[in-house]
């Protein structure tokens, strides 16, 4: 409480103004994203340290780059039909907006 998550700092660099409706909707996503790592990190200590060194493997190494790709690609497709008013960008300018967060925060550290 009290700052702003991730994805609403990102998309508020790339729209100028967030509307209620999307200012809500990117925090569900950063909280989703939030999930996703955690489920993420704990499988990948669950199984290291369990000795399944054989299926941690194959998580880190290919169920992660693919369940990421999957993450992107449903909140994009989520995202569209959920929400046809918010105004389309492509990934580009996502891209930039996150490269401008880092130097900003480079500027304050």
């Amino acid at each position: 409480r009290g700052s702003q998550p991730l994805i609403s700092m990102l998309a508020e660099r790339v729209h100028g103004h967030l509307t209620p409706a999307m200012a809500r909707y990117t925090r569900q996503v950063t909280q989703a994203w939030v999930l996703y790592f955690v489920a993420m990190t704990a499988a990948s200590l669950g199984l290291y340290l369990g000795g399944q060194l054989r299926a941690w493997s194959l998580l880190v190494n290919a169920i992660t780059p693919v369940a990421t790709l999957a993450m992107f690609v449903g909140e994009y497709a989520l995202r569209y039909r959920l929400h046809p008013e918010f105004e389309r960008v492509d990934f580009s300018a996502a891209v930039r907006a996150f490269r401008a967060h880092q130097a900003d925060r480079g500027r304050r550290a």
